[in-house]
């Protein structure tokens, strides 16, 4: 049995605002009956009001609540917001966090919630903020 590991990431200091995001999982041996490695991964937490208004001033463009964060990106073509849907699948699965969204044409429409959770993490914050990073306002 592994010992427990830890990853915290403090989020970018725009406005001074520093929000964490812990990880804690244990290998606890043998596999399931899918074969995958047997792991216990421990629910992030929940943003609380105080962190959630940070999170508004870090994240502008975006509607927030405790439940979800949303949003709508509008691109000039299909094209474009194909691409940009790419970019951000190679990060939502580096970080083993997936958005729930939908396209129609020249829009892409983002809702971010850590299920597991029952609510918005800053696993949902990080995401956020690489999509608008990679988004370009024309």
């Amino acid at each position: 049995m592994h010992e427990f590991g830890r990853i915290i990431r403090v989020l970018g200091d725009r406005s001074s605002v520093r929000l964490e995001h812990l990880v804690v999982v244990q290998d606890v041996g043998g596999s399931n009956p899918l074969g995958h490695p047997n792991k216990i991964e421990l629910m992030q937490n929940l943003l609380d009001a105080a962190q959630l208004k940070d999170a508004q001033n870090l994240l502008p463009d975006w509607e927030i609540s405790g439940e979800s964060l949303f949003r709508i990106f509008v691109f000039k073509n299909f094209v474009e917001a194909f691409d940009f849907m790419t970019a951000i699948s190679l990060i939502a699965e580096n970080m083993n966090h997936h958005p729930d969204w939908s396209n129609v044409y020249n829009k892409v429409e983002v809702r971010l919630s850590t299920h597991d959770s029952g609510g918005v993490t800053s696993l949902d914050v990080d995401l956020a903020l690489s999509m608008d990073s990679l988004f370009i306002k024309e």
